[in-house]
């Protein structure tokens, strides 16, 4: 969003370049008669540049924080904080002269990316005894799912296979994959 601000001849915009999530912020000791405005320009567009790597290293952090969350490595507190945002900020002296400065802000520069819900997840890769009974073959013949690693030869506590069917299954073991359950109980 930008403004103009008419002070005499002169005009300053006041905004981001292109506009973002983090509009600049102003000092109220500015004195717009005393700042040229295309150094207030390439102050808002480095604010812009910055605050764009800011979210760019923010969410490549929560993309890589997101697999180890699912499989449960990492607690849902590990989660990537978003930073605070950089804003222009004027300041003029007694004497007249003025600075202008890119300072980080107390507000984060981008909204918290969501944690996913945790009610269908996995377990662990190789997790020892994984029961996982898929889909119906035929009969009293089941899948087992790609993450099962039951022992073959034994039988299962009663459990839900993936199609809603419950029972005890037995486990036999397949020359490739995972193998079979047989429903037994």
């Amino acid at each position: 969003m930008f403004s103009a601000l008419r002070f005499g001849r002169m005009s300053i915009t006041v905004g981001t370049y292109p506009p973002s999530s983090v509009p600049p912020v102003i000092s109220s000791a500015f004195d717009p008669d005393s700042v040229a405005q295309e150094d207030l320009a390439i102050a808002q567009f480095q604010a812009y540049q910055n605050n764009t790597g800011l979210i760019a290293n923010y969410t490549g952090r929560f993309n890589q924080f997101l697999p180890l969350y699912k499989l449960g490595q990492l607690p849902a507190s590990a989660a990537p904080t978003v930073p605070d945002g950089y804003v222009v900020s004027v300041t003029v002296a007694q004497d007249g002269n003025f600075n202008i400065a890119l300072v980080r802000q107390g507000s984060p520069v981008c909204d918290a990316l969501p944690l996913p819900s945790l009610g269908t997840q996995l377990p662990a890769p190789g997790a020892p005894n994984v029961i996982h009974v898929g889909k119906a073959l035929g009969g009293n013949w089941w899948s087992c799912g790609q993450d099962d690693t039951f022992a073959s030869g034994k039988t299962t506590p009663p459990v839900v296979a993936d199609d809603g069917t419950p029972g005890m299954f037995e486990k036999f073991a397949a020359p490739v994959g995972n193998g079979w359950y047989l429903k037994v109980g």
